[in-house]
């Protein structure tokens, strides 16, 4: 994940980050102790923050995908308070996570 020059998050299924790489600490300006163990929530801005545990919710009581397989643009905030727009791609994993 190291070798990534894009920035990439592994969360699990209510949000909580379990994993950053390198290109993310650089983004957003947390260490990877900082940011594992909280919710996503806490690198995103707006309406993307307030509404971000409800689309979580929604997923895991519909199983209809909105977001997984499609980029969109969010607007996402570092930790000194900068806010920026940052184009995203989600993806699902199922079963033990492999990136432990």
């Amino acid at each position: 994940m190291d070798a990534m020059i894009d920035a990439f998050i592994v969360i699990d299924e209510q949000g909580v980050i379990e994993r950053i790489n390198i290109a993310a600490e650089r983004m957003f300006g947390y260490s990877c102790e900082e940011l594992t163990g909280q919710n996503i929530s806490i690198l995103m801005a707006g309406r993307d923050k307030k509404n971000h545990n409800k689309y979580l919710t929604n997923y895991q009581k519909t199983r209809k995908a909105k977001i997984i397989g499609i980029g969109r643009e969010v607007v996402a905030q570092r930790k000194d308070g900068d806010i920026f727009p940052a184009d995203i791609a989600v993806g699902e994993v199922r079963g033990p996570s492999m990136l432990r």
